[in-house]
């Protein structure tokens, strides 16, 4: 029997060496893939639950992003499927505190939150598709009923958050709309009651002429009533008929009633008139601070609008391209383990026949 060449290693060494311990290679070969089929089938099956999720990228972001990074949508999707609040929330929905499929036989044993989310770290694996905007969600379990009850309670949970953070964004706004429209309306109440206590007409930008042309007029009208009044005094001095004597008194008496409702009238302008260097500073201060909040209002309206309408493109659609489903049958990677375990099997049982022939190529004693 030749013995094996030590100075080099070719395949036709390696052939030759199989050959002489086909029967060591083989058994150690089987025994190999023996024992992995058998811890497989001990270890129970594995049935998963996928979901896939797509984020619509936007213009900009498309415009920004190179295709194989991930856009910030991606990142949050992500953070949220990860997020320790929102596992401990599906965790408590579920009652997993007590599921036998968890715990095994430690499930009357006392468990903390932690111990709880390392178990579900183990079963849950969410991932980004660098050269598309899509997330993977990948749920495994010994039961399929778990890994898709934990499945789609995550989706759900996802939806409901983005949802409650853009609703939170359109609710900032609506808030800044309304604080500012109340402060409006303040400036206004505060105007109008200046007004009424005050006396002053309702439209400000009037407000100088009016008492102006108001004073004008009356004092006018006061002298024309008390000039017709002195013409009929003087008219009821002249002698005339009894007709005519008793319409000149009905007159007079009408003037009268004029010239006093008149004179009352010329009075309570001439009080606003003085009483305007003293009113007149802060009035206009209110009238100002009208008008800057109506600005402010209109700015702010605008600016909600827009943003709501920037948001409406910009925040982040997400759509269940492949929704989570009750797995039917387990993972059949039993295939890929005996693959594996076939070669691994192979190089050892070479190591083993090198060993041997090595072993027999020493001298005896």
């Amino acid at each position: 029997m030749s013995n094996m060449p030590t100075d080099r290693l070719t395949v036709a060494t390696i052939i030759e060496v199989t050959k002489r311990n086909f029967w060591l290679v083989t058994l150690t070969n089987t025994a190999i893939i023996t024992a992995v089929i058998v811890l497989t089938l001990l270890a129970g099956s594995t049935y998963e639950c996928k979901a896939t999720l797509w984020i619509q990228r936007s213009r900009a972001l498309l415009l920004t992003n190179p295709l194989d990074a991930p856009e910030p949508s991606q990142q949050l999707t992500v953070q949220i499927l990860s997020s320790r609040s929102l596992r401990l929330q599906i965790a408590k929905e579920l009652d997993l505190m007590k599921n036998e499929v968890i715990w095994g036989d430690a499930v009357n044993e006392e468990h903390t939150d932690s111990d709880l989310l390392d178990k579900l770290d183990s079963m849950i694996e969410v991932y980004e598709v660098r050269t598309s905007p899509v997330v993977q969600l990948s749920v495994k379990s010994s039961s399929p009923e778990l890994c898709f009850k934990i499945a789609d309670k995550l989706v759900q949970g996802l939806h409901r958050r983005m949802e409650a953070l853009q609703q939170s964004e359109s609710k900032f706004l609506e808030g800044q709309v309304a604080a500012r429209r109340k402060r409006f309306n303040t400036a206004v109440q505060k105007l109008t009651a200046f007004q009424q206590e005050h006396g002053i007409v309702t439209d400000p930008s009037l407000q100088g002429r009016v008492y102006f042309e108001s004073a004008m007029e009356l004092r006018a009208g006061l002298v024309k009533a008390e000039s017709e009044l002195a013409g009929v005094d003087r008219m009821l001095d002249a002698p005339s008929d009894v007709a005519g004597q008793l319409e000149l008194l009905a007159r007079k008496d009408g003037l009268d009633g004029a010239v006093g409702f008149l004179k009352d009238q010329n009075d309570q302008v001439d009080n606003l008139m003085e009483r305007m260097p003293q009113v007149g500073g802060e009035y206009t201060l209110l009238q100002s601070e009208v008008l800057v909040e109506q600005e402010l209002l209109k700015q702010t309206t605008i600016t909600a609008e827009t943003a709501r309408l920037q948001a409406e493109k910009e925040n982040p659609k997400l759509v269940i391209v492949d929704p989570p489903r009750l797995p039917d049958k387990p993972e059949s990677d039993i295939v890929v383990r005996v693959l594996l375990a076939s070669a691994f099997g192979f190089v050892i049982g070479l190591i083993f026949a090198a060993i041997r022939e090595t072993v027999r190529a020493l001298p005896k004693t």
